[in-house]
């Protein structure tokens, strides 16, 4: 990573359910498609898609699952990879992309995901449009089990720094360290991230939009 300079804005923004619509947009068809091949009610494929996600996600664990036999995995990941690659500029939330823009004019833009290391950053790769945004040295991939505060914490020093997450857990755990960061949790309205948390409007603000996030990240 290159040093912070103490005249800095940072914003940090995580990837799914923030800036991508991870599940309800991007990976939707590929479930549509899985539903049809094993013949599974779409119930259990999103169940068991959903159980997939809470854990580190990997298309075996998946696969395996939904009970896909194992000789097909290779040809089936192959498939639905080139599927997720073609839509995923598509599938990032609405006005997003402006908003990042305009943030860059100011700050300087930070992501931190978590997950299968190998699959965040093939996901990322995909999303082709962000990559003008972030420099290669800021984008930080965190296994699920691991830190997402050890890497924002490095930007501590900025003048101002903020960080974007859906979920009150990575809150919770910057927080907890850098007490003077600007907390941001995007609730999305056709996600899961809807559900209300304790923490929300107390130790967070709350955004529902891009331009929400723009409104809180430009205040004093």
């Amino acid at each position: 990573m290159t040093d912070v300079r103490p005249d800095e804005i940072v914003d940090v923004f995580d990837l799914d359910h923030t800036l991508l619509n991870a599940e309800a947009l991007w990976f939707r068809p590929a479930l549509d498609w899985l539903e049809t091949y094993t013949g599974l009610p779409r119930a259990v494929v999103n169940e068991r898609f959903a159980a997939c996600n809470k854990k580190t996600f990997t298309f075996e664990s998946l696969f395996a699952s939904l009970g896909v036999p194992s000789p097909h995995w290779e040809r089936i990941e192959r498939l639905l990879r080139g599927g997720l690659s073609s839509r995923a500029n598509r599938s990032l939330y609405p006005f997003v992309l402006p908003m990042l823009a305009e943030r860059r004019r100011v700050a300087r833009l930070v992501l931190v995901t978590a997950g299968d290391e190998a699959w965040q950053r093939w996901k990322f790769e995909q999303l082709t449009e962000l990559h003008p945004l972030f420099l290669p040295e800021d984008c930080h991939f965190v296994p699920l089990a691991g830190s997402k505060a050890d890497r924002v914490d490095p930007y501590r020093v900025a003048s101002r720094l903020s960080f974007v997450d859906d979920s009150p857990r990575w809150l919770e755990e910057v927080a907890s360290r850098i007490s003077h960061a600007r907390l941001i949790r995007p609730v999305w309205s056709d996600t899961t991230a809807a559900a209300d948390h304790p923490g929300d409007g107390k130790h967070w603000d709350v955004a529902c939009s891009a331009a929400e996030i723009h409104a809180i990240l430009t205040l004093p």
